[in-house]
Formats: C-alpha cells, sequence, structure tokens
C-alpha cells in the first residue's frame, strides 16, 4: 500500500513540478525575482491561486484584488479540508489519538486534491494519515523543486496543458474515488455537483463553478442512506 501511494504520488508530483516550473519562468519573466517566485511556491502553496495573483499584478490589479481572486480560486479547499479531518481523526480507545495542534497546522499547508482524495479513501485513520503524509509531502517539495527549477533555470515549458498534463489529476482522482462513486449519496453529489458546475460554466467566472458545485453536497444529503435489512434470530422451537 505505501509503495502504491508513494509511485503513485511521484507520477503527479511531476506533473506539479512541471506546472511549479511553468509558474517560476512566468513569474521571473513578469519582473518577479527567482528567490521571491520560490517563497511564493513554499508560503503559498496552490498553483492556481498563484497563476492568478500573477495574472492579475501583471494586469495592473492591487495586492488586495490579485489575494481576493486567489482566496476565490482555491475556496473549495474548506469543505475538502472538513472530510480530510474527519478522515484523519484518531480513536484513543484504537490507541490511535487525534492529531495535535501543531499537525494539524502542517497538515492544512499540505492538503491539495490528491492528498485529500488519496486520505479519505483509506479504510481507518491509521492507514489516512500515513496515506495524507506521504503524498502531502512528496507533492509539496516536487512542487518547489519544479519552481526553483522553472525560476532560475528558466525552463522553456510555459505551457504544460499543451502536452496534455492538465488531464492528469482529474484522471488520477476519478481512478481513485471510482469505487466511492458506487454507493448512493456519493454517487449522486458527483453527478449533481458535475450538474451545477457544467450549468454555471458558461455564465460565471472561472473558479465559481466549481466552488458552487459544493451544494451538490447538501443536495445528497437529502437522500435517504440504503440501510440493509436487520436479520432476526430465528425464533426457538415451540415458541409461538
Amino acid at each position: 500500500m505505501i509503495g502504491t501511494i508513494l509511485r503513485h504520488s511521484v507520477v503527479l508530483g511531476t506533473t506539479g513540478a512541471l506546472m511549479g516550473a511553468s509558474f517560476g519562468v512566468l513569474a521571473v519573466g513578469f519582473g518577479m525575482s527567482p528567490v521571491m517566485a520560490c517563497t511564493m511556491s513554499v508560503v503559498v502553496y496552490a498553483g492556481a491561486s498563484q497563476f492568478v495573483a500573477l495574472g492579475v499584478e501583471s494586469a495592473g490589479g492591487s495586492p488586495l484584488a490579485a489575494i481576493t481572486g486567489g482566496m476565490l480560486v482555491n475556496s473549495r479547499f474548506v469543505p475538502l479540508s472538513l472530510a480530510v479531518s474527519l478522515s484523519l481523526n484518531g480513536d484513543p480507545e484504537e490507541n490511535n489519538p487525534p492529531m495535535s495542534w501543531p499537525y494539524r497546522l502542517v497538515s492544512s499547508h499540505l492538503i491539495v486534491d490528491f492528498s485529500a482524495a488519496v486520505s479519505i479513501a483509506q479504510g481507518d485513520a491509521r492507514a489516512a494519515r500515513r496515506a495524507f503524509w506521504i503524498s502531502g509531502w512528496v507533492l509539496y517539495l516536487l512542487y518547489i523543486a519544479g519552481t526553483a527549477a522553472g525560476a532560475f533555470a528558466g525552463a522553456a515549458l510555459t505551457d504544460p496543458d499543451a502536452l496534455g498534463l492538465d488531464g492528469a489529476y482529474p484522471a488520477a482522482l476519478l481512478a481513485l474515488l471510482a469505487p466511492q462513486l458506487r454507493q448512493r449519496r456519493p454517487g449522486i453529489a458527483a453527478l449533481a455537483g458535475a450538474g451545477i458546475a457544467l450549468a454555471l460554466t458558461p455564465f460565471t467566472a472561472p473558479g465559481v463553478p466549481v466552488l458552487l458545485a459544493v451544494l451538490a453536497v447538501a443536495i445528497a444529503r437529502l437522500v435517504p442512506v440504503e440501510r440493509e435489512p436487520a436479520n432476526d434470530p430465528p425464533s426457538p422451537e415451540g415458541e409461538s
């Protein structure tokens, strides 16, 4: 299990490294120093928000507008963090206490789509923690390394989407979450979320459809949970 998680994390982390290199090249091209570009990846660690902030700054927007745009794009991590918190919550009776606050602060910085999904998909809190820390650190370090390579070496990958790498993350996440979609509520939430996002995409700004797709969780909560019929023990012979 650890080897599988590590292998998948390295594959997706390589994609993240290429995205980080793209950000490093563009940031330096827009006048940001290599050290500042690397510092932004270390402190912010949110590719979409970093590109949004870079675009706003290059267009002459204010720092407040850049920060607001970045927060809007990555606001999906609020419900995602709640889900991760539930999956990582330990059980003191099983000698697996909940994480302390210092660990929670560090883990909040490492949350990305893949690290969250791989931890939620585990069967128990101990396995969820192990999967989260492995995937979280691998993706984080590779993204920073990619940013440094792009910023200092001037890598030529200014558009990784041209190689189709933008499809690696959603494809991997779909494969990881596919078993959960067989259940009634998760399946309805996924379909409703996709419908909301598709319906709003032509009329709203980028990032807003994904944010509002969270409403699908409320829709799924209205669906009754299928319960297996209870198996009543057979009554003793002679009992009427």
